[in-house]
């Protein structure tokens, strides 16, 4: 069996990609593992989260139950500094035998601290199928400040670059949001080959939630657009 992590911030797609890839007939994949709250998808049988140890709760879900491979998404900032439970979990997960990582990120820094905003906002992440959100007029509309968004991509960066110095070595294919929002056949193809199980079509398990543009999400964008500085992070 091969096991694989998926490393993502919020707003990349991490969802999509994990609740898709578990829909193939050959690979199980959790959810946020390490999230302080119980969660749908998240959860390992015959483990019980509140008191197990990061590797117990690695380690019974890697045991396998059949499936070619398993993995579970891992959120850069996860677990939480307030979270006691598992203090050691990255160094755990980098002890997995033969851990295969799933490096997803988003090029467009802006669309993404946009989208942050207003599920922020909404107070919806993963609104489901028919939930008013889908439509532009349920959707607010958000004010970026600048110190503010280059403070945000700074830690951020700073952040995934500390997952990546403790993952460093390890089998690594690079995503990005964008590949699954633009190229979903041929990226999902690169990652079931990266993870070795059989070239099956997989339709998205979610959706795409804005269907507007930067323009018409950001109310000053028209300044923010005048910033050669805002801009490298955008598009």
């Amino acid at each position: 069996m091969v096991a694989f992590v998926i490393v993502a911030d919020l707003r990349t797609g991490s969802t999509l990609l994990a609740s898709s890839l578990d829909r193939h007939p050959d690979v199980r994949c959790y959810g946020e593992l390490f999230h302080s709250e119980d969660l749908p998808d998240n959860r390992v049988e015959g483990v019980g989260r509140d008191s197990a140890s990061a590797e117990a709760l690695l380690r019974a879900l890697f045991r396998g139950t059949g499936e070619r491979a398993c993995g579970f998404k891992m959120m850069t900032f996860l677990p939480l500094a307030s979270e006691a439970r598992w203090p050691d979990a990255w160094e755990r997960l980098r002890a997995v035998p033969g851990l295969r990582v799933l490096w997803l990120t988003r090029r467009d820094r802006l669309a993404q601290y946009a989208s942050l905003e207003v599920a922020r906002r909404t107070g919806v992440y993963h609104p489901h199928d028919d939930d008013r959100l889908y439509r532009p007029e349920h959707r607010p509309t958000i004010a970026v400040d600048p110190a503010a968004f280059l403070a945000w991509v700074a830690e951020r960066d700073a952040l995934l670059e500390r997952r990546r110095r403790e993952l460093e070595g390890l089998p690594a294919l690079e995503l990005a949001y964008e590949d699954l929002a633009e190229r979903w056949d041929t990226t999902l193809a690169r990652v079931q080959a990266f993870l070795e199980v059989p070239g099956v079509p997989v339709e998205p398990a979610k959706r795409k939630q804005e269907g507007r543009s930067l323009a018409e999400v950001i109310r000053n964008y028209g300044e923010l657009a005048r910033s050669p500085t805002i801009m490298r992070y955008a598009g």
